[in-house]
C-alpha cells in the first residue's frame, strides 16, 4: 500500500511488492499497514491510497476459486483503507489450471458473474477496483480493463489496443486507438495492459489526455520499463502481474 501526496505526485513511479504497492520512500506488504498509516477521513483532499496484487505463487482449480483468492488478498488490505485496488490482467482466468468457459461464454458487457464479487467489495469498502476481465460489445469481444466506482458501478472500460497475436486467434479483437480517461473523485485515470509495454502510441495518448495514473495489468512483470514509462510521460504508473518482478 502506498500514499500519494498530489504535492508530489508525479515524482514517483509504482514499484511491486508481494499483495501491495510500494513506492516513493515505503514498501509494505498489505498484511502489515505502513508506519505512517493515515484513516481515509483525515487524509488530503488529492491523498490517493493503491493497492495491488501479484498473482505470485496463486494457483487454482476454477475461475470462481481464484476470484477468492484474489479477494482474500483484496481483505487483507482493508485496514489501510485504499481509494484504489489494481488487479492483474485477465485476473479470474489467470493461473487456473482447470477448465474454464469459453471465451463466448465469460465476455461480459457490464458487471456480470466474473466482476460482481469486485463490485460488491468495492461498494462495500467504498474503493475504486481496476477489474480487467474479458468483455463484449456486440459480437466482439476484447481483453479489457474494467474500472469499477466506490459505490461498486461501472465507471468505464479500457479494452486493450494491441492484443497479441494469440489473443487475436483466441477471437479477441483490438479496442480503439483512442484509449480513454476517467474521471474519480481524485483525478484522471486511464489503463494500458501487458503487451501495450512493448508500444508508445498508448501512454503518449493518456499523457496528452491528461491521465495522472495510468494502471498496467499484465501477465509479465514489467521490470524497469514501468518506471520509464513513468518518467516519459510523467505520471504514475501501477502495475499489478502474474509474477513479482
Amino acid at each position: 500500500m502506498v500514499t500519494h501526496r498530489r504535492r508530489s505526485f508525479l515524482a514517483g513511479a509504482a514499484l511491486a511488492a508481494g499483495s501491495a504497492l510500494g513506492a516513493g520512500q515505503q514498501t509494505k506488504r498489505a498484511s502489515g499497514a505502513p508506519a505512517t498509516f493515515t484513516p481515509r477521513a483525515q487524509r488530503l483532499p488529492r491523498e490517493v491510497w493503491i493497492g495491488t496484487i501479484s498473482l505470485a505463487g496463486l494457483q487454482a482449480n476454477s475461475s470462481d476459486a481464484m476470484t477468492e483468492q484474489v479477494l482474500g488478498l483484496m481483505k487483507q488490505m482493508v485496514p489501510q483503507e485504499p481509494d484504489v485496488i489494481c488487479l492483474p490482467e485477465t485476473v479470474t482466468v489467470a493461473n487456473v489450471r482447470g477448465a474454464v468457459s469459453p471465451l463466448s461464454e465469460r465476455a461480459e458487457e457490464g458487471i456480470g458473474q466474473a466482476a460482481a464479487p469486485f463490485a460488491d467489495f468495492a461498494r462495500e469498502h467504498h474503493c475504486y477496483v481496476v477489474c480487467p476481465i474479458h468483455t463484449k460489445q456486440g459480437d466482439r469481444f476484447f481483453n479489457s480493463a474494467m474500472f469499477i466506482d466506490r459505490q461498486g458501478k461501472m465507471l468505464g472500460r479500457y479494452h486493450k489496443m494491441h492484443t497479441t497475436t494469440g489473443e487475436m486467434g483466441k477471437g479477441v479483437a483490438p479496442g480503439p486507438l483512442e484509449p480513454p480517461v476517467f474521471e474519480t473523485d481524485f483525478g484522471k485515470v486511464g489503463a494500458q495492459i501487458c503487451f501495450e509495454m512493448e508500444w508508445q502510441d498508448g501512454w503518449k495518448k493518456l499523457e496528452d489526455a491528461g491521465a495522472e495514473i495510468v494502471f498496467w495489468p499484465s501477465a509479465f512483470a514489467g521490470g524497469a520499463m514501468v518506471n520509464a514509462k513513468a518518467w516519459q510521460h510523467r505520471y504514475c504508473v501501477v502495475s499489478s502481474t502474474w509474477k513479482n518482478t
